[in-house]
């Protein structure tokens, strides 16, 4: 796999963990895969990283952040982020992968039936330059 493969791989995943009645969204060009340069680590240090907008059910939000917690903690991901809000019920989630440093996050979005799903490979170099 390449890292760009791994990443569609680790969101593709993550919706299914999510359940059935989940789907990616729309808008703004998402989803979407791309290099993205690694702060303060040079032109030639980059990562690939997915940004997706998941679609669930109405009042789903709180249900879907524990359930999808639950399924990278079986999977022996170490969660980083994990905070919850009330109004409207929802949250941010965030893991990473200690077997291959990937890192998965799940972000409340503007309305209270979506989220945005980032997934991102650790830094890498390259032979070139993104500048």
């Amino acid at each position: 796999d390449t890292a760009q493969q791994t990443v569609r791989r680790y969101a593709d995943e993550t919706l299914a963990a999510i359940g059935t009645a989940a789907h990616w969204g729309p808008g703004n060009g998402l989803p979407n895969v791309n290099p993205e340069p690694c702060d303060g680590q040079g032109a030639d240090v980059y990562r690939m990283l997915g940004v997706y907008s998941v679609i669930i059910p109405a009042g789903q939000a709180l249900d879907t952040l524990h359930r999808l917690r639950d399924h990278w903690k079986q999977l022996g991901y170490t969660i980083t982020e994990e905070r919850y809000f009330a109004s409207p019920p929802s949250g941010d989630l965030t893991a990473r992968n200690p077997a291959d440093s990937f890192e998965l996050g799940l972000a409340a979005a503007a309305v209270e039936h979506a989220f945005v799903l980032n997934v991102s490979s650790p830094c890498y170099r390259s032979a070139t330059p993104l500048n």
